[in-house]
């Protein structure tokens, strides 16, 4: 949980927590729940702000990056991701990370 952007919002959002956690629900026989815990300090939570500001820079000059997940099977844009849609359009909004 070390690299987890929401719990470093969770710390931010409220600053006198003395620690953030995670609850994840495990899906297994006997499903359970299983406690992630953590606390962010000055320097991971600074890193935090300005990957949240970069990013939120990228999506107001509209520029979207491609993360492959289990969720693009019913996404929208899929189409422009797999170069079957739009190419002007795609081109023009997605970057390629090389």
């Amino acid at each position: 949980m070390i690299l987890s952007d929401q719990l470093s919002a969770y710390q931010l959002a409220e600053p006198d927590a003395e620690q953030a956690a995670l609850w994840v629900f495990v899906k297994t026989k006997e499903p359970q729940i299983e406690w992630h815990m953590d606390q962010r300090v000055g320097k991971q939570l600074i890193e935090f702000l300005d990957k949240a500001q970069y990013i939120g820079g990228e999506i107001a000059a509209r520029h979207f990056y491609k993360r492959p997940g289990k969720s693009c099977s019913w996404c929208d844009y899929l189409p422009m991701c797999v170069g079957v849609g739009d190419k002007a359009k795609a081109n023009e909004s997605l970057i390629q990370i090389r």
